[in-house]
C-alpha cells in the first residue's frame, strides 16, 4: 500500500470515527424516548449501517484491507468529538 493510500485510510478512519460519535450523540435523545427492545433494534440498524458505510469506504480506498490501528483512529476521531463538542457547548454557555 503506497503513501498516499495509507494517509487517506488514515483519515478516513479519523473522519469517520469523528462523524459515527457525533450521529449517536445526535440521535441518543430520540433514540432514549423509544421502548426498550425498540432501543435495540434502533441502535442495532444504526450500527449497522455506519459499520457497511465504513466498510465500503475502506474498499474504495484500498480494496478492503482492513488495518488493526484503524481502530485506533476511528476510537480518536470519536474522543476529538466529544473535546471539540464539550468545548463549543461550554463557549455556546458563556
Amino acid at each position: 500500500m503506497s503513501l498516499k493510500v495509507q494517509i487517506i485510510y488514515i483519515l478516513y478512519s479519523f473522519v469517520f470515527g469523528f462523524v459515527f460519535s457525533f450521529f449517536l450523540d445526535w440521535n441518543y435523545p430520540y433514540i432514549n424516548k423509544l421502548k426498550r427492545w425498540l432501543k435495540m433494534v434502533a441502535i442495532f440498524f444504526l450500527t449497522l449501517n455506519f459499520a457497511l458505510l465504513y466498510f465500503l469506504g475502506i474498499y474504495k480506498i484500498n480494496y478492503g484491507i482492513f488495518h488493526p490501528y484503524s481502530l485506533f483512529l476511528i476510537f480518536a476521531g470519536a474522543l476529538f468529538e466529544i473535546y471539540f463538542t464539550k468545548k463549543y457547548k461550554k463557549k455556546r454557555k458563556s
